[in-house]
Formats: structure tokens, sequence, C-alpha cells
């Protein structure tokens, strides 16, 4: 929950949060491509990718909306 005094607090463990998601995930498409270089691993990783962009596609837009309690 948002509050005026925790924003910014909260920002920052929610980057965290994503950051650390997006290394682990980089970290395993490094290993398994062998830094794209495995052109079936690739295939693979492009599919995974392409459901994982699908996903989010809810969340398109160019604003976010806080609400404060």
């Amino acid at each position: 929950n948002f509050t005026i005094q925790n924003t910014n607090s909260e920002l920052k463990r929610m980057f965290r949060e994503v950051f650390d998601e997006y290394d682990q995930m980089q970290q395993r498409y490094d290993h398994d491509t062998d830094h794209s270089t495995v052109i079936e691993e690739q295939k693979k990783w492009n599919k995974i990718i392409q459901h994982e962009l699908d996903l989010l596609k809810a969340y398109e837009g160019d604003y976010v909306t806080i609400q404060f309690r």
C-alpha cells in the first residue's frame, strides 16, 4: 500500500524486485542460448519472450496511477 510517506521506498522496492527477476531470466537465457549462439534454444526463447510480452499487453499505456490511502 502506497502512502505519501512511503512512496519513494515502495517504488525502490518494486524496482529491485523487478530488476532481480529480470537478472535471473537474463542469466537463464544466456546460459540456455550461450548468449544467443545456440539456434534451437534461441527459437525456444523467442517463444518464451513473445509469451511474456503478450501477458503485459494489458499494462500498455503512457501513465501509471497511484492511489494513496
